[in-house]
């Protein structure tokens, strides 16, 4: 029996540092997937719902990663040398499957292999559950779910759930490899109830739970932060600034499909 090849279809792929969240400014590589199962109205890579891209294995993609000519770098981005950078998978949806989620741990394992680098950080909505099972086959690796539930009124499409089941799992079992943040985003008041309440029923093992003001430009976000640092301030959660945006700074590299796949 022939084994099929796991390919899936990346958006973006360039070194970056984290912009937001438990770990703001690590040096990551930023591996964007293409799709995803929300249409959130400020989604600020909507592009992604088109699904462009190029598709890659995960060898392929270490490849890619590896090659210097090849991998894009942020202007931010010339300190570290690659082999420092995390592993940072994004959407898009990166759990929307379970292939998807083979990929991740396969491309985590040939990047620890190749760097013994032993850290991988997955952005997730969180509306997409996991099978523990598959990402503890990768230890020592470490994975961390930063889980952001998104509100339902923003939906495009009313009838898909929004309800992060991802961390209601995480916050009632724990597991030796895998840790979770809460990172929410606050656009008025009227953030405050979904924020309050997710975060009351599913934050019990997080190693915090981030707020980040809403804005895909450096005013909208500074116009909004006072506000969210003041939410923030009131219920002990952590202030954390979308520091990407703050710099001015908006990838809008795309990889290209690849005419010999």
């Amino acid at each position: 029996m022939v084994e099929i090849e796991n390919k899936q279809k990346i958006y973006q792929v360039f070194s970056t540092f984290q912009g937001e969240g438990a770990y703001i400014l690590l040096p990551v590589i930023l591996i964007r997937f293409a799709q995803c199962n929300l249409r959130c109205t400020f989604c600020d890579s909507y592009e992604n719902w088109s699904n462009p891209g190029r598709y890659f294995t995960p060898s392929e993609l270490i490849n890619y990663i590896s090659d210097n000519n090849n991998l894009y770098k942020s202007t931010f981005d010339n300190i570290y040398s690659i082999d420092k950078h995390i592993l940072m998978f994004t959407g898009g949806e990166p759990l929307l499957t379970v292939s998807r989620q083979e990929f991740i741990v396969e491309t985590s394992m040939l990047w620890y292999s190749k760097t013994g680098v032993d850290f991988v950080i997955i952005e997730t909505n969180g509306t997409k559950d996991i099978s523990p099972e598959l990402f503890a086959r990768a230890q020592p690796i470490k994975f961390h779910f930063s889980i952001s539930p998104k509100e339902k009124r923003y939906q495009q499409n009313k009838e898909v759930s929004t309800y992060p089941i991802l961390a209601t799992r995480l916050s009632s079992e724990s597991y030796p490899n895998i840790t979770y943040s809460l990172k929410f985003v606050y656009e008025s008041v009227e953030s405050e109830d979904h924020i309050l309440t997710i975060s009351k029923e599913n934050s019990k093992n997080s190693v915090g739970i981030f707020v980040m003001p809403e804005g895909t430009t450096k005013e909208k976000l500074l116009n909004n932060m006072y506000q969210t640092i003041r939410f923030c301030a009131n219920n002990g959660f952590i202030f954390t600034p979308r520091w990407h945006i703050l710099q001015g700074y908006k990838e809008t590299f795309i990889l290209q499909p690849d005419t010999n796949s």
